[in-house]
């Protein structure tokens, strides 16, 4: 595994496992929200997104972690494995809150420096609710091309945290 790409529904885990494997493989880590979000917010123009993570995955091995429908012409292409985070909703919700939680009362800063509040993470246009519209339609769409396979890469299901941890054996 030198290029692997990680993909799941939002606050599945991608970004941690994507450091963790980035840190024990030394990989570079690639993580799309940063490249994709400016400071407050600001989404960047589809080309300059699409520009930056070519240039980014030019160097050597690497871990990207996101699965933007927009870049996957771009990035599964190159990658050698396939990481499907496939949990159980009720663990995508706990992590969900538990993240929101944590990085609202701390002030954490993600996606490229930007900091979360409980507005933006439970109203009309929020994650929260991106999580529900797409999860299911994710979790079909990777299931067939899981089923299918795709020549000359490793697809691996992962359905439990526990199933992730056997990456780092």
């Amino acid at each position: 595994m030198q290029k692997i790409i990680i993909i799941g529904t939002s606050a599945s885990g991608k970004t941690t496992l994507a450091t963790q494997l980035a840190n024990h493989f030394k990989l570079k880590l690639i993580d799309l929200d940063d490249y994709f979000w400016l400071e407050n917010w600001t989404s960047r123009s589809k080309e300059e997104f699409h520009q930056n993570i070519k240039q980014a995955m030019t160097s050597g091995s690497w871990v990207v972690s996101g699965n933007y429908n927009s870049t996957s012409h771009i990035t599964w292409p190159q990658a050698d494995t396939i990481i499907w985070l496939n949990y159980p909703d009720w663990l995508i919700y706990w992590r969900y809150i538990k993240r929101t939680f944590t990085r609202t009362i701390l002030g954490q800063k993600c996606c490229n420096g930007n900091k979360e509040s409980l507005s933006r993470s439970f109203g009309p246009e929020s994650l929260f609710w991106w999580i529900l519209k797409t999860k299911d339609r994710n979790r079909l769409r990777y299931g067939e091309i899981f089923q299918k396979g795709i020549e000359g890469k490793k697809l691996i299901e992962i359905k439990s945290p526990r199933d992730a941890k056997k990456l780092f054996r």
